[in-house]
């Protein structure tokens, strides 16, 4: 039974996300062989033991990702009843925020019945241990038709308002464009303005034009859409920008795939750089005055090389070394170019 009073009272300021969130896709057979295997509960205390993370980000579409993560919030959080399973450097539930989606059920498999979203709502509170979730999004919204979404929105709402089992809703998904009408639509008709968005690779090294679309999605203008958070997730583009060989289900075009290699292979022989490491500078320092950065890391050596990241640009006020700007700057305009720094993929319907 949900505690209707408790769930809609407190912590509703999504400003109090903290910079970096841990997120699911990884938890995922698509990026590792075994999740399972993956140290979450590790990650997590690290993560909130560093004070930058205080959330996590994952979707039903991402495999047993919210039944790992269920498990080891279960022992992490403490609720009001004093409950935390003897787990060192818990975290009170209400600091902790526990974002996930619902709409997307596989690769070519969408359910955009607004049924089916109540249904997968209360199916995620379940695996994910919780008796209210902070944040739902609607998942991948470019593979469905207008017409669909916007009742699977008011449903959404349905469940802030009236049930009151999430916190805030938005969508998420890949063209900037389609999460702009999207935004847009709601903002202008009775739904309102959504609560967020979460938008993937168009805030990384190889595509920056999330930051084009920052204004329109937040302001209150006559174009703007009043959306109070903009997460940027997938700052390494899906292993793109990873110091690994690109996944093979990766959907850029052949072009841009080599052209990333030869990059890689450039920073690794002539500069002694990890594309990757680069590539979180980058994105940390467009977006950390901006909104969540939504990290893809599998243990916790990654996770603590993203955090040393972010405490040296926080250091020195988020600004890069010269020479990592000459560097990027190389790479944007010389390497990449016009014909491959912000080039795109097909994603969804148009």
């Amino acid at each position: 039974m949900v505690n209707s009073d408790r769930a809609c009272s407190a912590k509703d300021i999504l400003t109090n996300i903290k910079p970096l969130v841990l997120g699911g896709a990884i938890l995922n057979t698509q990026y590792n062989d075994v999740p399972q295997n993956i140290p979450i509960v590790d990650m997590l205390l690290e993560g909130i033991k560093s004070g930058e993370v205080n959330a996590i980000d994952t979707s039903p579409y991402y495999g047993d990702s919210e039944i790992i993560y269920g498990k080891a919030l279960k022992k992490i959080l403490r609720t009001d009843n004093g409950n935390q399973n003897n787990v060192a450097n818990t975290i009170a539930r209400e600091d902790f925020y526990v974002i996930t989606k619902c709409g997307r059920i596989g690769l070519d498999e969408f359910n955009y019945d607004p049924e089916w979203i109540k249904f997968s709502v209360l199916r995620s509170l379940s695996r994910l241990n919780v008796d209210y979730l902070d944040v739902v999004y609607l998942h991948d919204v470019e593979f469905v038709e207008i017409s669909k979404i916007v009742p699977c929105l008011e449903m959404l709402k349905s469940l802030k308002e009236d049930l009151k089992i999430i916190r805030h809703f938005g969508i998420s998904g890949y063209p900037l464009p389609k999460l702009y009408e999207i935004a847009k639509l709601c903002n202008d008709s009775a739904i309102g303005p959504l609560d967020c968005i979460l938008s993937y690779s168009h805030g990384c090294l190889q595509n920056n034009v999330l930051l084009q679309y920052y204004d329109r999605f937040t302001s209150n203008t006559a174009l703007g859409c009043n959306i109070k958070m903009v997460s940027n997730g997938s700052i390494l583009s899906m292993s793109l920008l990873a110091n690994i060989e690109t996944k093979s289900f990766h959907p850029a075009s052949p072009g841009l795939k080599l052209k990333i290699d030869e990059i890689r292979k450039f920073l690794n022989d002539e500069k002694n750089i990890d594309i990757g490491e680069l590539s979180t500078k980058y994105a940390i320092h467009i977006w950390h005055d901006k909104g969540p950065i939504v990290l893809g890391v599998s243990n916790v050596e990654e996770l603590k090389s993203a955090l040393k990241i972010y405490r040296e640009l926080k250091s020195n006020g988020f600004v890069l070394k010269d020479t990592d700007q000459e560097l990027i700057k190389h790479i944007q305009d010389n390497l990449l170019g016009k014909e491959f720094m912000n080039q795109t993929w097909k994603s969804g319907l148009a």
